[in-house]
């Protein structure tokens, strides 16, 4: 089974990377689409941080492909 998750990477106010992973993207993401998400959750500091830091920028994106094979045990 074939899992994709698009990860988002933020550069938060302390200079430290974030990452917010989204599970099952649609199969046609628009980098614009993306850029739009990314840029309101900067603006609308949709996320508090136990160290009291914020997003400032949207670093990058991409979409993560993970392919799991259950082991049969018996």
């Amino acid at each position: 089974m074939n899992e994709k998750t698009l990860t988002l990477v933020f550069k938060k106010s302390t200079g430290a990377n974030y990452s917010f992973n989204l599970p099952f993207p649609l199969e046609s993401v628009e980098a614009a689409d993306v850029k739009a998400l990314g840029e309101a959750m900067v603006s609308s500091n949709i996320l508090a941080f136990k160290d009291g830091s914020s997003l400032a920028s949207l670093e990058k994106a991409y979409i993560r492909e993970t392919n799991q094979q259950d082991v049969p045990l018996a």
